[in-house]
């Protein structure tokens, strides 16, 4: 299982631009007066078709822009060029960002691979690069105990060439999970240490292991 975390891509660059009518006020850019229309942003006054973002040089219509070393950039260019981009789709992560597996992802991209479930804030696995939530990797990966037929996620007993879970191995004769490293065969079934001195004080044949 890999540790994962998430955050919130900063988004201390996302500024406002207030638009309204004015008259004779001067354009930071061409220094002439502006009449109509006017964009007062990063404390100056701009004719509406000289605040343009810093990449495209398109105007910037939207009321909010970001800055990125005092340039001002409209949202899509900002978000292609400074944003973190999600593994599973390649597009910028405007939100929340989750990183897992060496990578960074949409909330909704970061799922399990076979059923599709979200992972962000919960455990899950790592095989041959896929993500995989519980569930669903212990079906499909895990040994399944003998007697139950149950995923093992812990500690395994492999014995008589099976697995078992440590509770499911249990001595044939008193019905407790045995729970020393030997134990002996009884009619070809596991009994535990005690059972098979007893049995031998009855005169039954057992075979140590």
């Amino acid at each position: 299982m890999v540790d994962k975390k998430t955050k919130r891509d900063s988004a201390v660059s996302e500024h406002e631009a207030e638009k309204k009518v004015t008259i004779n006020l001067e354009c930071c850019v061409c220094r002439k007066y502006i009449s109509g229309m006017i964009v007062q942003a990063l404390g100056k006054n701009w004719h509406p078709h000289h605040f343009i973002c810093f990449k495209c040089k398109e105007p910037i219509t939207s009321s909010k822009f970001n800055l990125h070393d005092g340039n001002a950039y409209c949202e899509s260019d900002y978000a292609q060029m400074f944003l973190k981009k999600c593994y599973g789709c390649n597009l910028p992560i405007r939100d929340v960002v989750v990183q897992a597996m060496g990578q960074n992802w949409h909330t909704e991209h970061f799922v399990c691979c076979a059923c599709g479930t979200k992972l962000a804030n919960q455990s899950y696995y790592e095989r041959e690069n896929n993500p995989f939530c519980t569930t669903c990797y212990e079906e499909k990966f895990c040994p399944r105990c003998t007697l139950c037929n149950k995923p093992i996620v812990d500690t395994a007993v492999l014995a008589l060439g099976n697995c078992w879970h440590q509770g499911c191995f249990k001595c044939n004769n008193c019905n407790e999970p045995i729970s020393d490293t030997s134990f002996e065969l009884y009619r070809e079934k596991a009994v535990c240490s005690d059972c098979g001195k007893l049995l031998r004080k009855l005169k039954v044949d057992t075979t140590a292991f």
